[in-house]
């Protein structure tokens, strides 16, 4: 596990390179979802794996109830079987497809935005684990994603009237670890 720790007036920021699943006593991790809250691959399909069957029943219930998760908007779901490493939440969060989207930056802007708010303001969570939301086959190009986490955690912090918390950026593969790492280096103004 490659790590870096950036710590804030506020937050601690993590970038990591880890398979998500792996993380143990993390409030939340946050799934790299498709619309309809199904298995997919990459991320979603390894935080399905890991949390079980009951993941799948939980989405579907979701989806039957509130219909699909539009893009940067989210849905919240136990940890089913995770709940072993003592994460309490997943939260579904679907990113913008960045060739397909009019505006992915501002789509991917709101969804990072969706994620701390969610975390931090309305479960009170003390630490979560995002992945880079979109920059897999979505498309979004990995820097460009890594500049505007950056962004949003650095405005985020500067307006939110919350104590602390712990953000992670957890990533499996090293060319997008280094890349975050590289992103939040540059000019850090946390």
């Amino acid at each position: 596990m490659f790590n870096q720790l950036i710590k804030t007036q506020r937050f601690s920021v993590k970038i990591i390179k880890e398979n998500i699943v792996k993380l143990v006593d993390v409030d939340a991790i946050v799934n790299a979802a498709n619309q309809e809250l199904l298995p997919g691959g990459g991320v979603c399909g390894a935080i399905f794996q890991a949390a079980g069957r009951e993941l799948e029943r939980e989405c579907q219930q979701y989806i039957q109830q509130y219909g699909i998760v539009p893009t940067s908007k989210l849905a919240v779901t136990s940890s089913c079987q995770l709940k072993k490493n003592n994460i309490k939440y997943i939260i579904h969060a679907v990113g913008p497809k960045y060739f397909e989207s009019q505006s992915p930056e501002e789509e991917l802007q709101i969804c990072v935005q969706n994620i701390l708010n969610q975390s931090f303001n309305q479960l009170r969570l003390k630490s979560v684990a995002i992945p880079a939301i979109s920059s897999g086959i979505y498309g979004f190009p990995k820097g460009l994603c890594a500049q505007i986490f950056k962004f949003v955690i650095e405005e985020y912090q500067k307006e939110t009237s919350n104590n602390q918390g712990e953000i992670i950026l957890c990533n499996f593969d090293q060319e997008t670890t280094t890349i975050f790492q590289k992103v939040f280096q540059q000019q850090n103004s946390f």
